[in-house]
């Protein structure tokens, strides 16, 4: 349920915005990843080209990127927002927050000081990650991708806190336009202890789920002395895997996001495209079909995307709860596509609302 109550929200927040799902709501900033990612791989393929990576070369090479990525990320945006608030173009309501005004708004400044922060959080996600996938050595290949992987997550996260910090009212100038006519949300970034919460809950979820279908499937048994044995997961076998994961996202997670989105169209919060588009209107209205239709799309998706990546880190076999950290981080980034086409979805015209609209 509260997974249910958290997706709802966010369809609520971004549901009729026309700006893509994950990106901020009014900075085009594809070209700022881009950028981010040309630098960082630039600067790896430079200095260590064809190179083995270990444990140390790895640690400082991710050390490298969450510098890099917030000198380049933080001066654009500080710049992108100043101009747009001598445009009057900033949304006019922002959200308010007096911990991040006591950040500096000198740019360079603030670079560093992000540069200290993720300079020492990326080595540390990644010495984490090393030692639970135990890993002791990755190609220059495997460590350009990894690099590509987290300059984009360093790059969202970095222009997440920066666009907050510079429309603070603080920071405004004579030079501003006196009204800004921005009708765009601002998205607020700053940790809260139900976000923490809510991630263990997710994972929770999806390990008793994963569990439970694993007993029907025969992956997971008991012995005699009641200890509960769980098969690994074997690259060779991933698209079994994917299969059983896509049913449980299929079939229990989305037909609930859908009824939620399905209700605020039937209490008219939903407002109703004039326009019929063919590639989404076919979709069913009922939660249940709308899940099993998907259910082999994402069978198929999820069976590529996990042997694309046990094949790209050379694993041959997982634990569970390796494998467990891959579902949940791809079904965070699933969810991301799935809830705005079960927005499109709940503001498609009925055949009655065509017909009213032609008769009107």
């Amino acid at each position: 349920m509260q997974r249910i109550d958290r997706e709802e929200d966010t369809m609520n927040k971004r549901a009729f915005s026309p700006v893509k799902q994950g990106q901020l709501p009014y900075l085009r900033r594809w070209w700022l990843f881009a950028i981010t990612v040309v630098v960082n791989a630039g600067v790896i393929s430079l200095v260590s080209w064809q190179k083995p990576f270990g444990l140390v070369d790895v640690l400082t090479d991710t050390t490298i990127c969450g510098v890099t990525t917030s000198f380049i990320t933080v001066p654009i945006i500080a710049e992108w927002i100043k101009r747009m608030r001598r445009a009057g173009t900033l949304p006019a309501d922002v959200p308010i927050n007096t911990v991040i005004q006591r950040l500096p708004q000198q740019r360079w400044v603030l670079a560093a000081l992000s540069a200290v922060a993720f300079g020492i959080a990326t080595p540390l996600v990644s010495w984490m990650l090393l030692k639970i996938y135990q890993i002791e050595i990755l190609s220059f290949v495997q460590v350009v991708g990894l690099k590509v992987v987290y300059a984009l997550i360093l790059c969202e996260l970095i222009s997440r806190f920066a666009v907050l910090r510079y429309i603070q009212p603080d920071c405004a100038t004579p030079d501003d336009a006196p009204v800004q006519r921005g009708s765009e949300k601002v998205a607020n970034p700053m940790p809260r202890i139900s976000y923490f919460a809510d991630r263990l809950n997710d994972i929770k979820a999806q390990a008793g789920f994963g569990l439970l279908m694993g007993l029907v499937f025969g992956s997971v048994s008991f012995a005699p002395d009641r200890f509960m044995v769980v098969e690994p997961t074997l690259r060779s076998g991933v698209a079994i895997t994917g299969a059983i994961t896509a049913v449980l996202v299929a079939l229990f997670f989305i037909p609930p996001l859908h009824k939620q989105m399905w209700g605020m169209r039937v209490r008219g919060e939903v407002p109703i495209s004039t326009v019929r588009n063919p590639w989404v209107a076919w979709l069913p209205e009922n939660s249940i079909v709308f899940g099993m239709v998907l259910l082999v799309p994402i069978a198929v998706e999820m069976s590529v995307v996990f042997w694309l990546v046990m094949t790209f880190m050379g694993f041959d076999v997982l634990n569970y709860f390796q494998f467990l950290l891959i579902i949940v981080a791809h079904n965070n980034l699933l969810f991301k596509a799935v809830v705005p086409l079960i927005i499109l979805r709940a503001t498609q015209p009925s055949k009655s609302d065509q017909d009213v609209v032609v008769l009107a």
